[in-house]
């Protein structure tokens, strides 16, 4: 990403600006900007708009194994939560907002137009062709090389079964709230949630880790999750909330991708291979829903070694956000979990400090670095 203008500005504002973290302190606009933006993606919620409701999903489950037990094919119907206007008001509140020409005004309007995409993308729930390619615009669908690659992952690991799970989610938040306390992370808790489609998330902003209330889990899996989401995705929020501004600790344009293959390597250099496995069928996943319905997404991923419940997961989170499941179309997010992996992994190697660098600045994409640390450079030569 190219920052022309800034990058000039930025040594005259060095010169009247005070450092903080390393980076200069942002102007009154600049907060005031960074303020409605936050209240606007908060507003959203999407990390639950963007699922099914709770009822519409145990009771859509049921019909498909009901239906599956008699050997016939069922296409789950989603429903979901209204946005709220309280959303849309907070759109057009900082819509009207004018941001030219400052340190930071390239990645707040960035950051605006994706929380304004992702408002789109809710509006556009249930009708598959524009929410994929709205979803596609925030998370770029996998190309034939990425497909290649993670079904060449996949034909190349042994470990094809999941290991009974003998534990629920109080037990996992009582572990995730031990590592958070090893971590020094004080001002973080774990949450148990009925509305999410994953077993557990960070939720940045309000620095909560959320635990899907009926999942079960075993040691393996609690190790993942604190590589995972305490060791990079609640690190680098929280660094993210020593930065002056707010949106360090919810996420610049692209840092998903980053964070995500820094997530994934972490579990790799910690010998766990099941995380990057399920990367791989996610990935694919996103590429079938993209062509195919639901059933279909679902007996590919069982041939490729899912179990039913397993399959069943992962087919609802890359058809959330339709309601008719049986069309094609899809959500692509889950497809950058992998790419971020390959991509990551492949940077790690060229560079020894790269990890170090990118644990610095917050939730950032590996793009930012260059303008992050050349304010950085700059601001400490002050």
């Amino acid at each position: 990403m190219r920052y022309p203008v800034i990058l000039i500005l930025i040594f005259f504002v060095l010169t009247i600006s005070l450092p903080l973290n390393g980076l200069p302190l942002p102007s009154e606009k600049e907060k005031k900007f960074d303020a409605y933006l936050n209240e606007f993606r908060n507003s959203i919620k999407f990390s639950s708009m963007i699922n099914p409701s709770s009822d519409s999903a145990k009771r859509e489950k049921k019909k498909f194994f009901d239906f599956r037990v008699q050997g016939r094919r069922y296409e789950p119907q989603f429903e979901y939560t209204r946005l709220s206007s309280k959303a849309v008001k907070n759109y057009r509140l900082i819509n009207q907002e004018k941001l030219k020409n400052t340190i930071y005004s390239d990645l707040l309007t960035e950051s605006f137009e994706i929380n304004k995409l992702k408002m789109f993308l809710i509006q556009m729930r249930g009708r598959p062709a524009i929410f994929t390619l709205f979803g596609s615009r925030l998370y770029p669908l996998p190309s034939r090389k990425e497909i290649a690659r993670a079904e060449n992952f996949l034909a190349s690991i042994k470990e094809k079964s999941i290991s009974q799970k003998n534990f629920g989610s109080q037990k996992m938040k009582a572990i995730l709230t031990k590592a958070l306390e090893e971590k020094d992370l004080k001002h973080w808790q774990v949450i148990i949630s009925n509305q999410m489609s994953a077993n557990a998330s960070v939720l940045p902003g309000s620095r909560k880790i959320k635990v899907r209330e009926s999942a079960k889990f075993d040691e393996l899996d609690a190790k993942r999750l604190i590589v995972h989401e305490i060791g990079v995705h609640a690190c680098r929020a929280e660094r993210g909330h020593k930065m002056p501004l707010k949106i360090f600790s919810t996420g610049l344009k692209g840092y998903l991708e980053t964070e995500e293959g820094m997530a994934a390597c972490n579990e790799f250099r910690n010998g766990i291979k099941t995380g990057l496995r399920l990367f791989a069928l996610r990935l694919l996943a996103v590429h079938w829903a993209s062509i195919g319905s639901f059933s279909e997404v679902f007996k590919k991923l069982i041939d490729h070694g899912a179990t039913e419940e397993e399959a069943w997961k992962i087919s609802q989170r890359v058809k959330r956000g339709l309601t008719d499941t049986g069309k094609k179309g899809c959500y692509p997010k889950d497809a950058l979990y992998f790419k971020g992996f390959l991509k990551i992994n492949s940077e790690l190697k060229k560079d020894i400090h790269l990890w170090k660098r990118l644990m610095k600045y917050g939730k950032i994409g590996i793009n930012h670095l260059p303008r992050l640390e050349i304010l950085d450079h700059m601001t400490n030569l002050k």
